[in-house]
């Protein structure tokens, strides 16, 4: 069963606060377009990004060179195309250490001492392999070229 509504529910004007005759109530629709007519008033921000997508470019390829068209193709042009050689760093001096002072971190290396070996080719794994036993023998980080000589010598034989 619905309560009955008062008649002396409403409060009456001016109960809470006394209200402000300077300003009025608006509709929400009214409140839309004072807020729009205040962001028009205010300048264009030149930084802020449009929402705009620029123009679509389009990359016309570059047309084909005729002189390449024409070579035979029935003969071999290896000789004439010159593979640039590569400027390898000269060996860096052998550390060899006493077995009873090996080199066994990397912060105790020298200063200027390579791990990678940029010497040696990356491709010419029996350089690398001959490399590693020299260290191994050298007694610097003993550990380390022990399981850099495993992974070069796995990827050897898978190559084979």
């Amino acid at each position: 069963m619905p309560r009955p509504k008062r008649a002396s529910a409403q409060k009456p004007e001016g109960y809470y606060a006394p209200t402000s005759s300077t300003r009025t109530r608006t509709s929400a629709a009214t409140a839309r377009a004072e807020k729009k007519r205040k962001t028009d008033d205010q300048p264009e921000i030149p930084d802020r990004p449009s929402s705009v997508p620029g123009p679509i470019t389009v990359a016309t390829p570059k047309p084909l060179d005729p002189a390449a068209l024409a070579l035979d193709l029935e003969r071999s042009y290896e000789d004439t195309i010159a593979i640039p050689s590569v400027e390898r760093p000269k060996r860096q001096k052998r550390w060899r250490r006493p077995a009873d002072n090996p080199i066994e971190y990397i912060t105790d290396l020298p200063a200027g001492w390579n791990y990678d070996e940029p010497d040696l080719d990356p491709d010419d794994l029996e350089s690398q392999i001959e490399r590693c036993r020299e260290r191994i023998s050298d007694n610097i980080l003993t550990h380390e070229f022990q399981f850099k000589l495993e992974d070069l010598v796995r990827k050897k034989t898978r190559q084979e």
